[in-house]
């Protein structure tokens, strides 16, 4: 077993760790697009968010900092303030305290063009953007957009676009790679500068060669065919370039093999920093210092990358999965050691093609996943201790075939008594189920539902005759996008057969507009089974024999959904690959109408992107998978309190932080809590000065910002709380000091 290193995010405050709803936001920051020098290091706008690093300092800035989206293309400062542009344009400005971030213009994101990564830069009060089809001005103090240039001289930019933007005292310089032009800007007053948009008044530097770095010696303008930075320090040249055989740093050869791919350099930015040099590239950064390179690349908040699947664990944490085949463990602020499961195999392109959902976690810290086509792995302690491995190469081994040696699962999920789990694999007959017991015992059933192709599945117990009953998605072919439906099959638990899966009853149903359901959530409180295929929602309620779609779903707009969820309220949660999640509550407890929440990366959600989503009752979270991360989002009413108040609680009722400083901490907490309680806050002379209950104690918690009836702080002293839920009381007391 891998020795497990936890990285601890020493970020949290007690006000976050008491907030209501919150976000919270990993992300591997890369590929780099833009790098500035910033204070003591440098800030990277990257696919995962901004990255500032210095040799004191080392955290990433994503959507839920006020970015309002994590992928950054451009990054600039000036003595008016430090700038990120996303990749669609909208423009964000660093906030004093260098901590957050404003946006302040949006007005490109309706144009749904591309900034071109790096090619944004500050001249006086104005910003300049090359988009991948025109040329636009943005006034920073005006906090307005000016003017946009669609041609240059002869060049259309949608035609030819713009490689390399550069300023050279009041000329600025366009390359659109085989023809460079140039002209004299009016910095300060762009805005009367009627004639910018003249194709004419562009002057044509040189035509006929690359030009994709531009640079001076002195007045001398130099330029390059690929992308680089050029420096001289008393004569002496420094130089990087992508693609470039030779890196030097102060005249002098650097030869590390670190900074060089099959002889071809890594490294596009070169920034000196005192003595010191930092060489970044879209997939590299290293500190040269004293003639030492040291690669400070990775980000050890956050070492597993993007993600599609998602697994919740009892303990409260999620375990994620990527598409080359690594998992890792966290609970909810730090994260262990990504590890391979299988040599560094992963499911690949067939995880987002399919919506494989094979990743499975019991209680007890068991978890299930599934490599296409080599293996079914069964781990304990979340992951990071191998129990078993099952393989069609195995000898007696029971798994179905859909070719020779070649056993494929698109879904997997726990046992409904949590004694192992089960996976639906596919065969050129129809589909079989595999039952494999936490101490590693396999039992299969063959043949056993209406077709050859398995998609996810889901299980529950029928409490009126303990029948295990197993949804299992059903298609034509592997495609997500595929005509399917759902199959419903039952039989009895495996510890009444003697271990097998015996006396299988199938049943057939046809899924919501004939298509695949693509993820299923059972709600056995409700007795409905919720699903959701490429474009479609459906349900199949326990006691009817057809899958029907809600009839009103206002809010709900057009999407391609690739997962779904349900929380302990019956709350529907959708994820989408273009428009974040959705969460649907019913009205009037009817599953045909159906009230409508958005969230997306404007909310503080990583990206708008999701692969896969889970919810944790135990602390509340709600998980999301993207290609470039994880993020959660946590709320009161996504945590289960049935236990809270109870013979059986695991946890008392407590109130904190006491004592209570308002101004220090937003709210004062009284936590463990039926959600059936009233909770009251009194006076030392016992006057009531605040109660809550229904909506306001849902999750088992209640919060107070310590105000009083006329909405200002209440004076400080001695208060009481209570919390009453019929028989129960419990009771308590604390200081607040301003």
């Amino acid at each position: 077993m891998q020795i497990i290193r936890w990285i601890i995010i020493a970020a949290l405050s007690l006000s976050t760790v008491f907030a209501a709803d919150e976000w919270m936001n990993f992300a591997e920051p890369a590929p780099i697009y833009s790098v500035i020098p910033y204070q003591s290091g440098v800030l990277m706008g990257t696919a995962g968010g901004l990255r500032y690093w210095s040799p004191e300092r080392d955290v990433m800035f994503t959507s839920k900092d006020g970015l309002e989206t994590s992928s950054i293309y451009g990054v600039a400062s000036s003595p008016a303030g430090v700038f990120a542009v996303s990749e669609y344009g909208m423009i964000a400005r660093m906030n004093d305290g260098g901590n957050s971030w404003r946006v302040v213009n949006r007005s490109f994101l309706k144009n749904n063009v591309r900034l071109i990564p790096d090619q944004v830069l500050i001249v006086e009060n104005i910003m300049v953007l090359a988009f991948e089809d025109r040329l636009s001005f943005y006034n920073i103090v005006q906090e307005k957009s000016l003017l946009t240039v669609n041609r240059i001289g002869s060049n259309s930019l949608s035609i030819q676009p713009i490689k390399e933007i550069a300023v050279h005292g009041d000329e600025l310089f366009v390359s659109t790679g085989t023809s460079l032009y140039s002209r004299q800007m009016q910095w300060k007053n762009l805005d009367s500068d009627i004639r910018l948009v003249d194709p004419d008044s562009w002057k044509l530097v040189s035509k006929g060669k690359e030009h994709l770095g531009l640079t001076w010696k002195n007045d001398s303008l130099k330029t390059h065919k690929t992308y680089g930075t050029w420096l001289w320090n008393n004569g002496k040249e420094s130089s990087v370039a992508l693609d470039s055989s030779a890196i030097l740093i102060d005249g002098k050869p650097v030869k590390d093999a670190a900074l060089y791919n099959e002889g071809k350099s890594r490294i596009r930015w070169l920034i000196p920093s005192g003595k010191d040099y930092y060489l970044v590239g879209p997939s590299a950064f290293f500190v040269y210092s004293s003639g030492k390179l040291k690669d400070v690349f990775p980000y050890s908040a956050y070492l597993l990358g993007g993600t599609y699947e998602l697994a919740a664990t009892v303990d409260g944490g999620v375990v994620a999965a990527t598409a080359d085949g690594r998992i890792a463990y966290s609970n909810g602020y730090s994260w262990q050691l990504p590890q391979y499961v299988f040599d560094g195999i992963g499911n690949a392109a067939e995880a987002y093609n399919y919506r494989m959902k094979v990743l499975s976690a019991a209680n007890d810290g068991y978890l299930l996943y599934h490599i296409w086509g080599h293996r079914i792995a069964l781990y304990k302690a979340n992951g990071y201790a191998p129990v078993k491995f099952f393989s069609p190469l195995d000898d007696n081994s029971c798994l179905d075939e859909i070719l020779e040696n070649y056993t494929v699962a698109v879904g997997a999920t726990v046992a409904p008594d949590s004694s192992g789990f089960l996976v639906a694999t596919s065969s050129p007959g129809k589909y079989g189920l595999v039952y494999i017991s936490k101490n590693g015992s396999i039992t299969c059933a063959k043949n056993v539902g209406s077709v050859s192709h398995a998609g996810p599945l889901k299980a529950r117990i029928d409490k009126n005759n303990s029948e295990w009953v197993v949804y299992v998605s059903t298609r034509e072919n592997f495609a997500s996008s595929d005509l399917g439906g759902l199959d419903e099959i039952r039989f009895l638990p495996p510890s009444k057969t003697g271990g097998r899966i015996a006396t299988v009853k199938l049943t057939h149903f046809d899924g919501p507009g004939g298509k695949t359901p693509v993820d299923i959530a059972v709600d056995e409180k409700n007795e409905v089974a919720w699903m959701v295929t490429s474009s479609m929602i459906g349900y199949l309620d326990f006691q009817l024999d057809t899958i029907k779609s809600p009839q009103s779903t206002k809010g709900l707009l057009g999407a391609e959904y690739s997962s779904v969820d349900v929380d302990v309220h019956g709350n529907i949660w959708l994820g989408t690959t273009q428009q974040g999640a959705y969460r649907l509550s019913r009205v009037n407890k009817s599953f045909d109408t159906l009230s409508t929440m958005h969230f997306n990366a404007r909310n503080g959600m990583l990206d708008d992107n999701v692969l896969d989503l889970v919810i944790n009752p135990k602390q509340g979270m709600i998980w999301f998978a993207h290609e470039n991360g994880v993020s959660w989002y946590r709320r009161n009413d996504l945590r289960e309190a049935e236990s809270f108040m109870t013979d059986d609680a695991d946890v008392g009722v407590k109130a904190y932080p006491v004592p209570f400083r308002p101004k220090q901490y937003p709210r004062f907490t009284i936590d463990n809590i039926s959600e059936g309680a009233l909770v009251s806050i009194y006076n030392r002379g016992g006057s009531l000065i605040k109660s809550f209950r229904n909506d306001e104690v849902l999750g088992g918690r209640a919060e107070w910002d310590g105000t009083g009836k006329n909405g200002k702080l209440v004076a400080p002293g001695v208060y009481y709380w209570t919390v009453v839920d019929g028989s129960k009381k419990e009771k308590g007391k604390f200081l607040i000091i301003h």
